[in-house]
């Protein structure tokens, strides 16, 4: 919900379950429909003519004239775990009344606002304050709230309560764009990484092609040479044997070895 301020605190609301942004005058009368969207506006905030909003759907916060009119413009994108959306300008609200009359108060546990710049205190159950504004009871100090994570432009709150910054931002809260050493770096690295990638598929693929035909030249070795020891022969001319084999001939002397019968006898004597 956001009051316009600046146009007789009109009240504008985001309605997630209509997909809608509807505003109405504080007396209840003048209801428009300002924005229907299927992005399903969430957290809204109105500001001079503009009406900011943001969708937890696309992490998106948007902007458009706040009666409704001309085309919605894209402010952010990618926006993490968004609740609200406030603009922050000196004079985007009114200073004076956003005065507490409990500044001035001394109560001890609770004070509330009344009417009329008024206060009241308020203490636990039981307990009545005193003329002073105490309490005669004990007293619990207040839990430390939070820290709030201040990281922007995308940046991400680490544990230790620093940013991780993109790739196109730095500083402590990454609010300074990158210089442009540091992005050609970031380019560098990126471009070196992939070259890196594809030499080694390269080296790899070379590698295999490599091995398959290694192993091809050899089965068709092996293959030669058992057709060739299948074509060796065995023949008789009378007293001679001769044995003919292609893989133990020599290529200078093509003819065969013979041997006699009595060669034979006297080799087996």
């Amino acid at each position: 919900m956001a009051v316009d301020e600046g146009k007789g605190n009109r009240i504008y609301w985001a309605d997630p379950k209509y997909r809608k942004i509807d505003s109405v005058n504080p007396d209840g009368s003048d209801r428009q429909t300002i924005v229907r969207d299927k992005n399903t506006p969430y957290a809204i905030d109105v500001f001079e003519n503009h009406l900011y909003w943001v969708s937890r759907e696309t992490k998106t916060l948007y902007v458009q004239d706040k009666f409704g009119r001309g085309r919605v413009s894209v402010l952010a994108s990618d926006l993490e775990d968004v609740h609200a959306v406030r603009v922050s300008q000196r004079y985007a609200r009114d200073s004076t009344r956003a005065k507490s009359s409990c500044a001035e108060a001394r109560c001890s546990h609770i004070c509330v606002q009344l009417p009329n710049d008024g206060f009241a205190c308020l203490c636990p159950d039981n307990v009545f304050p005193g003329t002073d504004g105490s309490c005669g009871s004990a007293r619990v100090d207040a839990l430390i709230m939070p820290k709030q994570c201040t990281c922007t432009n995308g940046g991400k709150c680490k544990l230790d309560g620093t940013c991780e910054c993109p790739p196109d931002f730095e500083g402590e809260n990454c609010e300074k764009s990158s210089t442009v050493s540091r992005k050609l770096i970031g380019r560098l690295s990126e471009n070196l990484l992939l070259a890196l990638f594809l030499l080694l598929v390269l080296f790899a693929c070379v590698g295999l092609v490599g091995f398959v035909g290694v192993n091809l030249y050899r089965k068709r070795a092996l293959l030669s040479k058992k057709n060739e020891a299948a074509d060796s022969s065995v023949s008789f001319h009378g007293n001679v044997i001769s044995f003919s084999n292609p893989a133990l001939d020599s290529k200078q002397d093509p003819n065969p070895i013979e041997y006699s019968m009595q060669q034979i006898a006297a080799a087996e004597a």
